[in-house]
């Protein structure tokens, strides 16, 4: 199984992940967390500059370089494991380079084109732990800003994000409220894979 956790910064992505895993360990399963961009593969360290505002770079060539990081990520996990949880993947980009002017309809068919040739693969589900911007900028403002934490720019993305869930776009898509408490959301994420 290879589940996707998508959503705007703060929306508890890093958080369900590690109970998923937790739970997952419990049901004699193995778990094997990818996590996107990744510093050591293909474009990660242009993407950790241009992140951290340090290097400029268009939405298509930022788009060109997060595919080619995951694809190489993602062709590096051994096999033995069955149970792949995403923490972001294609949609990501698909989401952020979209709000900066990306043609998304075209990165949908590079990304189709791409797991037809076998270079990336296609997950079971995207959850989307889908949040207001209001509150997402009040859970990250005690961490390091990236350039595309702002109000106006996340509002895109989630529209995005929105559009994409809206169409299950590559998979069966999951929409939870990321606002409520943890547990409500966890229990709202376990109901969604069939293991509550």
């Amino acid at each position: 199984m290879i589940i996707c956790f998508e959503g705007i910064d703060g929306s508890g992505k890093n958080t369900h992940i590690r109970n998923l895993k937790n739970r997952l360990i419990k049901k004699k399963m193995q778990p094997l967390i990818l996590s996107f961009p990744d510093s050591r593969f293909d474009g990660g360290k242009e993407l950790s500059e241009i992140l951290s505002g340090k290097r400029e770079a268009s939405a298509d060539e930022q788009f060109g370089l997060f595919l080619s990081n995951i694809e190489k990520k993602i062709k590096s996990p051994p096999q033995h494991n069955k149970t792949f949880v995403l923490n972001r993947y294609v949609f990501s980009t698909l989401a952020y380079q979209g709000a900066l002017g990306f043609n998304i309809e075209q990165g949908k068919t590079a990304i189709e084109k791409k797991i037809k040739q076998g270079k990336l693969i296609k997950p079971d589900i995207a959850i989307l732990l889908d949040l207001d911007v209001q509150t997402s900028l009040k859970r990250i403002k005690l961490k390091k800003k990236e350039i595309f934490e702002t109000k106006e720019f996340l509002e895109k993305v989630r529209k995005n994000y929105n559009s994409l869930a809206k169409k299950n776009f590559l998979c069966r898509w999951a929409v939870i409220d990321a606002s409520r408490k943890k547990k409500e959301v966890f229990g709202k994420i376990l109901s969604a894979l069939n293991l509550s």
